[in-house]
Formats: structure tokens, C-alpha cells, sequence
């Protein structure tokens, strides 16, 4: 004799007690989600920050490398000013060294030419000017002193201009000792001149 199911399968679970079942459940979710998102959330904010921050640190260094880019230029440029002025220097400290020379000789030769030049007669000419010099022995085992004279050599129409010339160089302010070495009288030409040969000492 087969047996027949008399009753279906009963729920005895309320339906309240299976919603109050689910929400830890979904309350669990929900709360992971949020964490989920406000991690993400806090994530991107750094990053951004970060991204801001390392903008911000290289537009710092470029700017610092700017400055320092031109304080290279501008060193370049002093360095190049001082190396100019040092060889201005160097070129002044050899005119003025050459000018020591020349005045601690005591003798300026321009002053020199140009006064000789004024002192000579009309009638008169130079055919030879030389310098020389002589060294003279001081006592005592002192530094010797050196003389240096200038020779003229030329030829003149008469004796009256030879003695001229001679008293032009006493009376100027380079020349002293004034001596006639050579003197003698020629024909040239036509005419009869007189050749000489006059020294005088150079004073410094």
C-alpha cells in the first residue's frame, strides 16, 4: 500500500526573523563599499598632492637653476671685466715704467731735439749727430756715473755761426761743457765753408 504525503514542507522561520538575518549582512557590504571608497578617495587626494607638491618642487629648482645660470653669466662677465682691467694695468704699469726710465736718464729726447733744432744759425747745418757716453770712476768705490754727450758734426758759411751755435747750447737747459772738437775751412764748390765738430754735455 503506497503511503501519500499528507502535508507540504512548512516554513516555520517568520519572515522577520529572515530580514533581520540578512541585514548584518548587507550592513557588513555597505560598510566595506564605503571604506572602499573613501580609501580610493583618499588615495587620489595624495596622489594630486603628490603630483602638486612634485610640480611645485620642479618649477623651484628650475628657478633656482635659472638664478644660478645667471649668476654664472654674471661672474663670467666680472671675470672678463677684471681680466680686461688687469691688462689695462699691466699696460699702464709698462708706459709708466718706460716713463721712469726715460726721466730717471734725465733726458727727454724730444725736449732735446726740438731745443737743437731752435739753437742752430741760419747759415749753418748738421750733417752728424751721435751720442756718446763715458763712464766716470767715483771715489770711495762708489757706483760709476755715466756721462753721455751729443756730437754735431756739419758745416757752416762762417766762424761767427759755428760760435753762435756753441753759445745757443750754453744758454739752454740740456746741454753744458759746450766744446768745439774739430774745426777747418774747405772750398765746396764755388764757396769756402767751415766743417766743425762740436760736443756737449747732456744734463739730466
Amino acid at each position: 500500500m503506497t503511503s501519500k504525503v499528507l502535508h507540504k514542507r512548512i516554513n516555520l522561520i517568520p519572515e522577520e526573523l529572515k530580514l533581520r538575518q540578512r541585514y548584518p549582512l548587507n550592513k557588513i557590504i555597505s560598510t566595506c563599499v564605503l571604506f572602499s571608497l573613501i580609501a580610493t578617495g583618499l588615495i587620489y587626494l595624495y596622489q594630486i598632492t603628490s603630483m602638486e607638491r612634485i610640480k611645485n618642487e620642479i618649477a623651484t629648482y628650475q628657478m633656482i637653476k635659472g638664478e644660478l645660470t645667471k649668476e654664472k653669466t654674471n661672474l663670467e662677465s666680472t671675470l672678463l671685466f677684471l681680466e680686461d682691467v688687469s691688462e689695462k694695468e699691466r699696460d699702464i704699469a709698462k708706459i709708466a715704467k718706460a716713463k721712469t726710465k726715460i726721466f730717471e736718464q734725465g733726458i727727454i729726447w724730444s725736449f732735446v731735439l726740438k731745443t737743437l733744432t731752435h739753437s742752430l744759425p741760419p747759415a749753418l747745418w748738421l750733417n752728424q749727430i751721435y751720442v756718446t757716453e763715458e763712464e766716470i770712476k767715483q771715489r770711495q768705490g762708489g757706483k760709476p756715473e755715466i756721462i753721455k754727450s751729443i756730437v754735431l758734426k756739419g758745416e757752416s758759411m762762417g766762424n761767427s755761426e759755428i760760435t753762435d751755435l756753441m753759445k745757443n747750447l750754453e744758454h739752454s737747459q740740456f746741454f753744458s761743457q759746450v766744446s768745439l772738437e774739430y774745426g777747418e775751412k774747405k772750398k765746396a764748390g764755388s764757396e769756402m765753408v767751415f766743417d766743425f765738430e762740436i760736443k756737449a754735455q747732456l744734463k739730466r
